[in-house]
C-alpha cells in the first residue's frame, strides 16, 4: 500500500455476514487498489461477520466496532473525522467491485473535483 492512501472505502456493516465477505473479496481481487486505497468497516454492534473473519479475507482492513447501532448515516458520521484520505467512498455490504472500478472512481473524483 502507498505510504498515504488516496481513497478510503468505508463499508457500513450491520449483520452483513457473507455479503460483507464477498464485498471484501472483490476489493482484494482488484490488482491496483492496495497501492492507493484502504478499507475500513464500521460495525453497528453486530460483529457479523466477525472482525477476524473479515481480516482473513482482507488483512489490512481497519475494523471499527461501535457499541450501538446508530444507523447508516450515524455510523458514517462517527468515523468521518478519522478518515485520513482526501477521498472517501461509503458502501453497503452487498456491493461488489469488478477489478478497476475503484480506480475509475478515484480518477473521476480527481478530474471532477466539484
Amino acid at each position: 500500500m502507498a505510504t498515504v492512501p488516496e481513497l478510503t472505502l468505508l463499508f457500513v456493516n450491520w449483520n452483513g455476514g457473507e455479503d460483507l465477505l464477498r464485498a471484501l473479496r472483490s476489493v482484494r481481487d482488484d490488482p491496483g487498489f492496495r497501492q492507493w486505497g484502504q478499507v475500513w468497516v464500521v460495525d453497528g454492534n453486530t460483529r457479523n461477520p466477525s472482525p477476524d473473519a473479515a481480516r482473513e479475507v482482507y488483512p489490512e482492513l481497519r475494523w471499527i466496532q461501535l457499541p450501538d447501532n446508530p444507523g447508516y448515516g450515524g455510523a458514517v458520521n462517527r468515523v468521518l473525522r478519522e478518515i485520513p484520505t482526501p477521498y472517501l467512498a461509503v458502501a453497503n455490504t452487498d456491493l461488489w467491485f469488478p477489478p478497476g472500478t475503484l480506480g475509475y472512481l478515484l480518477t473521476f473524483l480527481k478530474t471532477h473535483p466539484r
